[in-house]
C-alpha cells in the first residue's frame, strides 16, 4: 500500500512532458467570414424548420389514418397539411429572396 502510494505522488511529475507538449501544440479556432457565417445560420434555421414540417406532415398522416370517420379529426388533420405546405412555401420563397439579395450584394446578374 505504501508503494502505491509512493508512486501515485510521482505520477504527474511523469505526465509533465506530454502535458506541456500538449499545450504547445494547441491551435487557435479558425476564423470565418461573414458570409460563411450568415451561410451555417442559414443551413441551421432550414434544418430545423425541415423538421418541424416533417413533423407537421407525420401529425397530418396520424391524424388522417386514426380519424376513423370523425369529421373533425380530418379537418384537423387537413389544417395540419395545409400548414405544412405553407411552411413549405414560406422556406422556398425566403431561401430564394436570401439568393436574389446575396446575388444583388455580390454584383452578379444572371
Amino acid at each position: 500500500m505504501k508503494k502505491i502510494k509512493k508512486i501515485s505522488k510521482y505520477l504527474p511529475l511523469a505526465l509533465l512532458p506530454t502535458m506541456v507538449l500538449a499545450a504547445e501544440s494547441v491551435t487557435p479556432l479558425p476564423t470565418m467570414s461573414l458570409e460563411k457565417l450568415l451561410q451555417n445560420i442559414q443551413n441551421v434555421i432550414l434544418a430545423i424548420t425541415g423538421t418541424i414540417i416533417l413533423i407537421c406532415l407525420i401529425i397530418a398522416g396520424v391524424l388522417f389514418a386514426t380519424a376513423g370517420g370523425d369529421k373533425n379529426r380530418v379537418e384537423s388533420a387537413k389544417q395540419w397539411l395545409v400548414n405544412a405546405i405553407y411552411g413549405v412555401l414560406i422556406i422556398v420563397l425566403a431561401n430564394t429572396i436570401i439568393y436574389i439579395i446575396k446575388l444583388i450584394v455580390q454584383g452578379r446578374t444572371q
